[in-house]
């Protein structure tokens, strides 16, 4: 990532989302969790691979599903390739990738089987490992997205490392009296974080900003 915004809204859904007009506005690739209201965007998305990582590796130690690590290593054997140097991606590659990915979907389902048909013709409740298969299943093209296309990040760990800082200030200081407060931490907090990754000296952007000439990024 190149630009950083932090923003503070009371509401955690698609109000808090639309009021810094980040993510139901991008024009490229929206890597993120399978938190529902991101899905009701238009534009492509990814998910990260390290919270499905996480989640296959519960199902592993839970359950004992010889799936789940089988999937594992299929998704670090393709961030590995996909990484290569002398990777170019193609559409019957794509293909065969794909081919494989729901061929070890369909060994999951057998180990976990489905979710049983109640009388009323409905299916009783998943189980977890049952929601992740269905999850990667429907997901597929967006799971595989850092193979498919060439470029999207395998996760979406920038953010959550550009929000430790954050939590740490939270945990050691507590939290701000005002909304005011806090939004002018998070205003001041976006511009040194883009600095850093612009390649900026963060003592000469904040000068440049009291001066009124903030460091503008091209591509924010």
């Amino acid at each position: 990532g190149r630009v950083t915004l932090y923003g503070l809204h009371p509401k955690r859904g698609k109000e808090g989302i639309e009021s810094l007009g980040v993510v139901n506005r991008a024009q490229g690739t929206v890597v993120h969790d399978f938190w529902g209201p991101y899905l009701g965007y238009p534009g492509e998305h990814a998910f990260c691979n390290a919270h499905l990582l996480r989640e296959l590796t519960a199902v592993e130690e839970n359950d004992h599903h010889a799936w789940a690590p089988s999937i594992s290593a299929f998704l670090l054997e393709s961030k590995a390739l996909a990484e290569d140097a002398s990777f170019r991606s193609t559409e019957s590659l794509n293909t065969t990738r794909l081919a494989l990915f729901h061929d070890l979907l369909d060994r999951g389902w057998e180990e976990a089987g489905r979710p049983p048909l109640r009388p009323n013709g409905k299916r009783a409740k998943a189980t977890p490992a049952q929601n992740l298969l269905r999850r990667l299943e429907d997901y597929s093209r967006q799971v595989l997205a850092f193979f498919l296309h060439p470029g999207t990040p395998f996760t979406n760990n920038q953010a959550e490392q550009d929000l430790r800082m954050i939590k740490v200030r939270q945990k050691v200081s507590g939290c701000f009296r005002t909304p005011d407060g806090a939004q002018v931490f998070l205003a001041i907090r976006s511009y040194t974080s883009t600095l850093r990754k612009q390649g900026r000296d963060v003592w000469a952007g904040l000068t440049q900003a009291m001066q009124g000439r903030p460091f503008l990024p091209s591509d924010a």
